[in-house]
């Protein structure tokens, strides 16, 4: 979940620290069923996540840096392509969420959007993800970052825009001010088995609806 500062993908100049709005983190738990690995958050977010396996930033846990999934290669191999990105031995059902860390230029946003894709089309997180957006012009950033990307019509259904603005989560429980004013979006990555896939596509679209726009 983000949290350093950023000029067009941040989430408020007075705080950037914001976790995912609840009723988003809701849809995707019933949607994906849990979630193994949130890469970019604090442990006060995972109250409301519950991710089996967090990445806050500490040393040693680093969401760029330090494997997703246990056993899989490490973030910054990943990113490097060095020494070679290796798949899943098989199909992991693996799921996360990822609302990435801002920062000005946004190659945040677009490094958290590649690894994303990556672990998912290689089998680590083959139980799928959901990827929380918080504004639309992220939306314009991560657009063509990556040849699997979600956004193109192959993934008609996994898209959601809300109709209005959701709250996101304080990092401080006293911590109300200055939340963000955009809109958000979030998109499903499905899992990467058929079947599961067409039942979460259909669930999603389903519980999305409520929110806005689903495309």
């Amino acid at each position: 979940m983000a949290r350093k500062t950023g000029a067009n993908v941040r989430h408020s100049s007075e705080n950037p620290r914001w976790g995912s709005p609840e009723v988003i983190v809701e849809i995707g738990r019933k949607v994906l069923g849990r979630y193994t690995v949130d890469p970019f958050t604090e442990l006060r977010f995972n109250q409301i996540v519950k991710a089996e396996r967090i990445l806050t930033g500490s040393p040693g846990l680093d969401g760029f840096h330090e494997p997703w999934i246990l056993g899989a290669p490490r973030a910054d191999h990943v990113l490097a392509r060095f020494p070679s990105v290796v798949p899943a031995p098989n199909i992991q059902m693996n799921t996360a969420l990822v609302n990435p860390p801002g920062d000005d230029s946004g190659e945040n946003v677009k490094r958290a959007w590649e690894l994303l894709d990556t672990y998912h089309h290689l089998g680590w997180l083959g139980g799928g993800a959901l990827w929380v957006g918080f504004n639309l012009n992220q939306l314009q950033t991560v657009q063509g970052v990556s040849a699997r990307t979600p956004l193109s019509a192959d993934f008609l259904g996994c898209r959601c825009i809300p109709g209005r603005r959701h709250a996101f989560t304080p990092a401080e429980i006293t911590d109300e001010r200055a939340q963000p004013s955009h809109p958000c979006w979030f998109v499903l990555l499905p899992s990467r088995d058929d079947d599961v896939a067409k039942r979460q596509i259909a669930e999603f679209t389903r519980l999305s609806r409520a929110l806005g726009d689903v495309f």
